[in-house]
């Protein structure tokens, strides 16, 4: 066994080894909130961080574990090339690691039970292990709360060989110039897969908020991974195999009750299977709770029919046309014009209902929805005559 040797350095205890002239880390016992590990020990370069070198709990080291779950910075020095396995795991209070240029390598679970929420990789950092910046456990079986990532932000050097930041996502490069998304943040106004030929297995493992996913419908979920079913998503973009704006399908979703049955459909086989999601999504939606989200889903759905059964296309107007001046009242209410554009696309607003949808917007006195009707009315039904509605 090699040698172990000990200094103390502002504030902080360090037992490292010399390997090939050069200084590993084996631990840090720091006394403080901030550490700056030094650029040589014993006189050594020190070029890497060591297995559970900060790990709050170490072979039962109950004094370590105390004074390194204070830890809320470190920074590393330039000339060191790798941290190692499980490096700051359980340091529950850091929240940031200042990666040197140097780095090459980071080990599985360097981070996992800490508070990083953004990383920078160095263009110098080519080995990144599968779940070396999990926030988390180290396994999710059996966990008893969902795993819930610390990262919203990723970034990636210019130039770095092997990866790079699509957005907020972090992608690997293949020899071919396809990419691989190995990490999702956890919460994120946009997570854009757009250009992303596979999804990793744990690449989605800690997201639990979304804005807005875009993918392409040719994306490959590595081992039937499919999305994040913890998630919580607002709404869907998926570019079709045809290029043109006409191949964006834009689905807002269903409360998170029934979206998770969207999200599991994408389970179990690699390939996305377009028309498998939209009969999940359509199903969620018939399924959908809460009626003024339903409507507007059905319209949005019948305007944009892509494989829409005709079944499930009459169960959408059997909700709907019942309906018809609450949902006139309601959108003109909440100013959702865009409401209206989808019943003329649906066939639920043509020239003779869309007068009388004036008329009982009218009878309310909404006079903002009448003019915005009106000029709809003109501009999508080719109606030039005089309305007197209001």
């Amino acid at each position: 066994m090699e040698r172990e040797y000990a200094e103390t350095i502002e504030g902080a205890d360090y037992r490292y080894r010399i390997v090939g002239g050069c200084a590993v880390v084996a631990r840090c016992l720091a006394h403080g909130s901030v550490v700056k590990v030094p650029k040589t020990l014993g006189g050594c370069h020190v070029v890497a961080v060591g297995e559970e070198c900060f790990a709050s709990s170490v072979r039962g080291e109950l004094s370590l574990a105390a004074a390194n779950g204070d830890l809320e910075r470190v920074e590393l020095p330039s000339g060191l090339t790798r941290i190692g396995r499980a490096a700051f795991r359980g340091c529950h209070r850091l929240a940031s690691v200042a990666l040197p240029d140097t780095l090459e390598q980071i080990g599985d679970l360097a981070f996992s039970c800490t508070s990083i929420s953004s990383v920078s990789i160095p263009r110098s950092c080519v080995d990144l292990a599968e779940l070396a910046l999990r926030t988390g456990p180290e396994s999710l079986e059996g966990a008893s709360a969902p795993y819930l990532s610390k990262i919203d932000r990723i970034e990636v050097e210019p130039g770095n060989p092997g990866f790079c930041a699509k957005g907020s996502v972090l992608c690997r490069k293949l020899g071919d110039g396809r990419l691989v998304a190995v990490l999702c943040p956890g919460k994120a106004a946009v997570i854009d897969l757009v250009g992303v030929s596979f999804v990793t297995p744990t690449a989605f493992a800690g997201t639990y908020e979304i804005g807005t996913l875009r993918i392409h419908e040719a994306i490959v979920f590595e081992g039937g991974c499919g999305i994040a079913t913890n998630a919580t998503c607002e709404s869907v973009e998926i570019i079709m195999r045809d290029t043109d704006e006409q191949g964006v399908l834009r689905l807002g979703m269903p409360s998170r009750r029934e979206q998770r049955a969207v999200l599991e459909s994408t389970k179990g086989t690699e390939a996305f299977d377009l028309p498998s999601f939209l009969a999940a999504y359509d199903e969620a939606v018939a399924h959908e709770t809460d009626r003024l989200l339903q409507a507007k889903l059905m319209l949005a759905r019948l305007a944009r029919p892509v494989h829409l059964s005709s079944t499930q296309r009459a169960a959408f107007l059997r909700v709907l046309e019942p309906n018809f001046d609450t949902l006139v009242v309601q959108f003109g209410a909440r100013n959702y014009w865009q409401g209206f554009e989808y019943m003329i696309d649906a066939g639920m607003l043509d020239r003779k209902s869309i007068s009388h949808a004036i008329d009982v917007l009218a009878s309310r006195e909404d006079t903002t929805a009448v003019t915005r009707l009106l000029a709809l009315k003109r501009a999508r039904l080719g109606d030039e005559e005089w309305d007197y509605a209001l």
